[in-house]
C-alpha cells in the first residue's frame, strides 16, 4: 500500500484505480527543491530585480542611514554641499525654465531660499502639492496671493509689479536688450500653481504653462525640491498621463471633469 502522501506527490498516471503505484517512480524526484539556487531565484524573479544603493536598501529594510551616507554629514566628495552647489550651478548657466516643488503644508520648510541664486536668469515656476489635502472651501486665489508673497520674501525675489516704476533705459545701447535679462530675481504671480500630484489637479494647466514656457526657454524644464515635497510623484504623474494627448483632466478630489 501506498502512502497518502505518496499518492498526493506521484503523477496521476503513476497510480492505478486501486490507490497503487503502477512504476517505481522515484517519489522524492517529484517533491521540488525546498532550496533553490540563487542562480535559479535569478531567473525565476528576473522582472522584478531592482537594482537600489546601500543608503536606499537600510531606509527600506531598517529605517536607518549611516552617517557616512548623509548629504551634509559625510565627509565623502560626492556628498558635501559644495558638490551640490556646483552640480546645481549647471542650471544657472544652461537656458530653461525652473520648476520648485513645495509643500503647502511646510512651505517655509520645502522651500530652497538660495532659489534666485540657482534659477539664476531663467523664469521660475512654483508647483505648491498636496492642494487636495486642504478643506473644500480654501480660498485658492488667497492661498495663490499668500504663497506668492512668502516666497519672494524668503528667496528675495519680486514681481513685476515691485518696481520703482521708472522707465526701462532708452538709447541704441539697450535697444538690443536681452529680454530674459528682465526674468532674473522675478517670480510672476501667474507662475505660482496649486497641484496635487497624487489625485492630478492642476497638473493639466501646469503642464501647459511649462510647455509654452520652455518653446522660449531651451525647450528645457528642471524639476527641484526638497526631500519628501512631491518630486517622484510629480514625474510618474507625469509619466503616466502624458500631456500630448491633453494631460490629466482630474480634479481636486481625484475624480475626473468632463471635457
Amino acid at each position: 500500500k501506498t502512502s497518502l502522501a505518496d499518492q498526493v506527490l506521484a503523477p496521476s498516471n503513476d497510480i492505478d484505480e486501486t490507490g497503487q503505484l503502477t512504476s517505481s517512480a522515484d517519489v522524492q524526484a517529484l517533491i521540488p527543491d525546498p532550496t533553490p539556487s540563487l542562480r535559479d531565484l535569478r531567473e525565476r524573479f528576473q522582472d522584478d530585480l531592482v537594482c537600489i544603493c546601500q543608503r536606499c536598501f537600510r531606509l527600506q529594510q531598517y529605517g536607518q542611514v549611516e552617517q557616512t551616507l548623509r548629504p551634509g554629514w559625510s565627509q565623502h566628495e560626492l556628498l558635501t554641499p559644495e558638490r551640490f552647489e556646483t552640480l546645481l550651478g549647471a542650471i544657472r548657466s544652461t537656458e530653461a525654465v525652473v520648476l520648485c516643488l513645495i509643500d503647502l503644508f511646510d512651505l517655509h520648510g520645502s522651500l530652497l531660499p538660495n532659489l534666485k541664486q540657482i534659477a539664476g536668469n531663467n523664469p521660475i515656476v512654483i508647483a505648491a502639492n498636496k492642494f487636495d489635502l486642504l478643506p473644500k472651501d480654501a480660498s485658492s486665489v488667497r492661498l495663490t496671493s499668500w504663497i506668492h508673497s512668502e516666497v519672494k520674501s524668503i528667496c528675495d525675489l519680486r514681481s513685476p509689479r515691485d518696481n520703482d516704476g521708472s522707465p526701462p533705459p532708452s538709447g541704441p545701447q539697450h535697444r538690443h536688450r536681452d529680454d530674459k535679462d528682465s526674468e532674473a530675481g522675478l517670480l510672476r504671480r501667474a507662475n505660482v500653481h496649486l497641484v496635487s500630484c497624487q489625485s492630478g489637479y492642476g497638473m493639466e494647466k501646469l503642464m501647459s504653462s511649462l510647455v509654452a514656457m520652455a518653446q522660449d526657454n531651451g525647450n528645457k524644464v528642471f524639476v527641484m525640491g526638497a526631500a519628501n515635497v512631491g518630486k517622484s510623484s510629480f514625474i510618474n504623474r507625469l509619466l503616466e498621463s502624458g500631456h500630448e494627448g491633453g494631460g490629466d483632466r482630474s480634479g481636486r478630489d481625484g475624480k475626473k471633469k468632463p471635457r
